[in-house]
């Protein structure tokens, strides 16, 4: 019996550790990758003095939040731009304004499609507050997912998500997923894992975080090339700010990026 349990448990390791280097040859640029479905926000004086407080280690934690919430409102309008709208002359549909004028049906937009949120706890809980009050009804679901500190592989550990699937007759749902740092995509990756085995679509995925590495990009479009993702920048190495040339380069650790630690979540919520 001990001697079969020590077989299992080598087999496990095994599997986490070809798990972990599978996860790895993602980010190496071995495919390229299109970047048609990556979204960036528009670089406006705006968005850089927003990003230097955010950034900026003396911001008090409430001018950290204020700001943050705005940036993530930001995010959360640009990802809602992915969702299908409906003209009101396909749906013959107009409405009347406040003065009692009908608009025509041409100028009307209805919402074709649901929203649902999916949050990355903690990281992705930063969005919340911003998404309630652009959408005080959407429904939101959680996903823990945690790093092994024994073999560094992605671990499930709490799923709790709003039904995914589509009404009958009604279009598929757009599934935001939040996460306020995506930094080796590990996390990313596993949660849209579990998104498609509930049977959402990847091109109905998005994916919205506010700083990301260039390796973790890599990694999730080389996994899921269908999906979109909105973020506000992409962090450059400390030593170079070009693409990645050399897949077996040691410069593609992880840690070679500026945010390589996560700090959002910790300073939105007060903890850090």
């Amino acid at each position: 019996m001990e001697i079969l349990i020590q077989h299992l448990r080598r087999q496990l390791d095994q599997k986490s550790i070809d798990h972990v280097n599978h996860l790895k040859t993602l980010g190496k640029a071995v495919v390229p990758v299109s970047w048609e479905n990556v979204h960036f926000l528009k670089s406006t004086n705006q968005l850089k003095a927003i990003k230097t407080i955010i950034l900026n280690r003396n911001s008090s934690n409430d001018d950290f939040v204020f700001f943050f919430n705005r940036a993530a409102s930001i995010l959360i309008s640009e990802a809602l731009d992915l969702v299908e709208y409906i003209p009101g002359t396909e749906l013959k549909k107009t409405i009347v304004t406040p003065t009692n004028c009908t608009l025509d049906m041409g100028d009307t937009f209805f919402p074709g499609q649901e929203v649902i949120a999916v949050s990355l706890v903690r990281s992705g809980d930063c969005f919340i507050r911003s998404l309630r009050r652009i959408i005080p009804a959407a429904k939101i679901g959680k996903l823990l997912i945690q790093t092994d500190s024994r073999t560094g592989e992605p671990k499930l550990h709490t799923e709790k998500l709003p039904s995914l699937e589509a009404k009958e007759g009604a279009k598929a749902s757009k599934v935001l997923l939040f996460d306020s740092q995506t930094i080796s995509g590990a996390a990313a990756i596993m949660a849209i894992k579990v998104l498609l085995d509930h049977n959402v679509q990847q091109d109905q995925i998005v994916l919205v975080t506010y700083t990301s590495t260039e390796t973790s990009i890599r990694k999730i479009f080389n996994a899921f090339p269908k999906i979109h993702l909105v973020v506000a920048c992409v962090g450059e190495r400390s030593h170079e700010s070009t693409l990645i040339s050399d897949p077996d380069a040691d410069s593609n650790l992880d840690s070679d990026w500026w945010m390589a630690s996560r700090f959002i979540d910790s300073k939105y919520f007060g903890t850090s």
